[in-house]
């Protein structure tokens, strides 16, 4: 039909193969003429071992036998096709006359039994309907593997997207904990300074003490009485700044190990809510980005951080939002800083806080590089910076986030070296 012929004039359109078989050289020679002219690839075999050989570089889609063989040879040929691993699937024909049943051929595992007194349009007729039956199997069979291949790389896409947002949040913490313990470290250095000087002052009374020297050892004596006092607040002025780097550590491990609770977990668009209380929230974050902000000498202000009520959203996720945005605008001051635009020590990041009974807003502002009217549509993409030491994954981390809560996210800046804002709107 128009349709068949239009399918064999298409450029990407490829033959289906036929193998006919059949021990007349008459019937062979007329049905491959008749199946070329159709537009069909055919290979001709005079018997079960000949067509056996054929398969082995030709695969029939569809093969079409001849019953009356001898010594059973068609039976046993369709047998033997369903069998082998490259035939199993061909459509198999059973071409016979009158004495062979349907039911006795479909029985062999034929797919169809042709007689050779139908007509020469009957027969091409049920070809071309077992041809569109195998194109329909091809095009599914295509369709799922494309499909496949979609959902496999949606797949590795999300395991790297999800990778990376775990390097980065866990990244930022990390970070954060050795300024602290680098802190810890330079008051160890401290105590065993303190340490030092009073083996030192032990170390001399003993030799004095051997030698008789009276008024060196009283010296001595006096000096290590002196320091004994003022020891506990030397150790004092110490262990106390050790004891909140400690507390920065304790949180920060705390906060590692809950991000990683959370990917365990996955991400599900029905995200576990916790209630809990901003101000302790804010007190957290404070804790977290303390120590890297100090070194960079950014100030950080917070206005208006209600003390209650408490709310109610994912407690974990949304401090690792807040952790993002605060890194985010810090590096975005240090890019200001090193472009000259900037004084060192006078970057600000304000954090800013409003709740209502339905709605929290967060905003986190700085007076940073800022970014262009161009770079503003692009800045929730995945991988997509405006930094030179970024890596583009906070913000989207965090427009995931306020996404799969069912909020807002806006991101503004005035311009270039213009510093940014980012509002954050959470229903509670």
């Amino acid at each position: 039909g128009n349709s068949r012929e239009a399918a064999v004039a298409n450029e990407h359109y490829t033959p289906l193969n036929i193998l006919f078989v059949d021990d007349s050289a008459a019937v062979r020679a007329v049905y491959e003429q008749l199946l070329k002219k159709a537009g069909y690839c055919v290979a001709l075999a005079a018997g079960p071992e000949q067509a056996l050989e054929l398969t082995r570089s030709f695969i029939p889609d569809i093969s079409i036998i001849d019953y009356y063989m001898p010594n059973g040879g068609g039976v046993e040929l369709t047998r033997r096709l369903l069998q082998q691993t490259n035939t199993q699937n061909t459509l198999l024909v059973i071409h016979t006359d009158q004495r062979v049943s349907a039911a006795d051929a479909l029985s062999l595992g034929a797919m169809d039994v042709m007689y050779k007194r139908d007509s020469v349009d009957l027969f091409l007729l049920r070809i071309a309907s077992m041809e569109r039956y195998i194109r329909t199997q091809q095009a599914n069979r295509e369709q799922a593997t494309l499909q496949a291949q979609n959902e496999y790389a949606a797949f590795q896409q999300g395991v790297a997207e999800m990778s990376a947002n775990i390097l980065h949040n866990v990244g930022n913490t990390i970070q954060g904990m050795r300024s602290s313990l680098e802190e810890v470290l330079l008051h160890f250095e401290d105590l065993k300074k303190i340490q030092s000087l009073y083996a030192e002052l032990i170390d001399s009374l003993a030799m004095e003490r051997a030698s008789g020297g009276e008024q060196r050892l009283e010296q001595l004596e006096q000096t290590l009485t002196d320091a004994g006092y003022r020891l506990p607040e030397a150790l004092d002025n110490l262990l106390v700044p050790t004891g909140h780097c400690f507390q920065k550590l304790g949180k920060g491990i705390d906060h590692v190990t809950e991000v990683i609770r959370v990917q365990q977990r996955g991400v599900h668009s029905d995200v576990q809510r916790d209630t809990f209380s901003l101000r302790q929230l804010v007190d957290d974050l404070f804790i977290l980005s303390e120590s890297e902000l100090s070194q960079r000498e950014i100030n950080f202000k917070q206005w208006n951080i209600p003390a209650f009520p408490e709310v109610k959203l994912p407690r974990n996720q949304l401090l690792q939002a807040l952790i993002n945005l605060v890194k985010n605008a810090a590096e975005s001051i240090d890019a200001r800083i090193e472009a000259g635009e900037l004084e060192p020590g006078k970057g600000e990041i304000l954090l800013k806080m409003d709740s209502s009974a339905k709605m929290l807003s967060i905003e986190v502002s700085d007076n940073g590089a800022g970014f262009t009217k161009a770079e503003h549509p692009h800045l929730l993409e995945f991988g997509f910076t405006t930094k030179v030491s970024g890596n583009g994954f906070g913000l989207h981390a965090v427009g995931n986030f306020v996404g799969l809560c069912n909020g807002k996210m806006e991101i503004q800046s005035p311009g270039p070296w213009l510093g940014a804002i980012v509002v954050l709107s959470l229903p509670i």
